[in-house]
């Protein structure tokens, strides 16, 4: 299977016209409308429908893009690699986290880690917590910082710390004048939620589902960084994780207060068995942890 009919195939799903793909490949467009009928032809189905001037994905061409889009990144990759090595620069530290650990924490952690290694790339890819263990297990990646527990047969885990939850309050709001938020504060606010499915959504469910009410849940969205923000708005309140806290720390329109019942939120850095860290990887770690530990600290 030739690479070139891979990487149509990638532009196209993204694009989601052969045009927009032919100006990404730099190509024309009868080229690619080519490569992507005989990679259908290879694999044996079809990997998008044709409806009008668009072309939407199969279910299969879904699930084949989730899987070569992993496989294009590693090989992308290599000219990279093969740079460092010519300039004789230390290798490439490849990082896989979450949207809201990568966006509060992983900064600050670089900032202090290129103090000893100047020379080292960092290549971080931002992806789901579902997903974390996927690109791992597709060798890519070195590290995946992310929640624990995480269970999956390829991995290990090191533990960095537990963190407390935290609820985003309104400015000039009457809970913004408390010590701390109970849950007894939900069940009286609109509640600025996670989606379904994610872990922040799940521990929201486990806490309040003994309240002799339901919540009030006002907005649902797949981020903390888009709940907090719709918070500094004044549409009502969120739990918050103190890595997404610590990037609206100068957001004057909104404050930071801890939950009650102390609700402990562990943290862990994942790499594959056979992947062990080595010793750049391990200071990584250690560099991590404490970051984590100062920006935790805070609240």
């Amino acid at each position: 299977m030739k690479l070139a009919k891979l990487r149509a195939f990638k532009e196209v799903f993204e694009a989601k016209t052969v045009t927009g793909a032919a100006r990404r490949l730099r190509c024309s467009q009868p080229r690619v409308s080519r490569l992507l009928q005989e990679l259908e032809e290879e694999i044996g189905f079809l990997l998008f429908q044709r409806e009008k001037q668009r072309l939407e994905p199969t279910i299969e061409g879904k699930r084949f893009y989730v899987e070569i889009e992993r496989i294009l990144v590693g090989i992308d990759d290599i000219d990279s690699i093969a740079e460092d090595i010519l300039k004789k620069r230390q290798s490439t530290l490849r990082i896989l986290a979450q949207s809201h650990i990568a966006h509060g924490l992983l900064p600050e952690v670089f900032a202090e880690f290129s103090k000893k290694y100047e020379d080292l790339r960092h290549y971080v890819e931002i992806r789901s917590r579902v997903e974390l263990e996927q690109w791992l297990e597709g060798h890519q990646f070195d590290l995946a910082l992310t929640h624990l527990p995480a269970r999956h047969p390829l991995t290990r885990h090191q533990y960095l710390l537990s963190t407390k939850l935290l609820v985003a309050i309104p400015e000039n709001h009457p809970l913004s004048d408390q010590e701390y938020v109970s849950l007894e504060d939900l069940a009286t606010e609109p509640i600025i939620a996670l989606k379904r499915g994610t872990l922040m959504r799940q521990r929201l469910d486990d806490l309040t589902y003994k309240l002799p009410t339901p919540l009030h849940i006002r907005v649902e969205t797949p981020t903390m960084s888009t709940a907090c923000h719709m918070v500094s708005k004044g549409l009502g309140i969120t739990l918050a994780e103190p890595f997404v806290a610590n990037c609206f720390r100068d957001n004057r329109n909104l404050v930071i207060r801890p939950f009650k019942p102390d609700y402990k939120i562990d943290y862990g850095m994942l790499y594959l068995k056979q992947n062990l860290p080595n010793s750049v990887a391990m200071d990584f770690i250690e560099t991590t942890r404490n970051v984590a530990l100062t920006i935790a600290q805070k609240w």
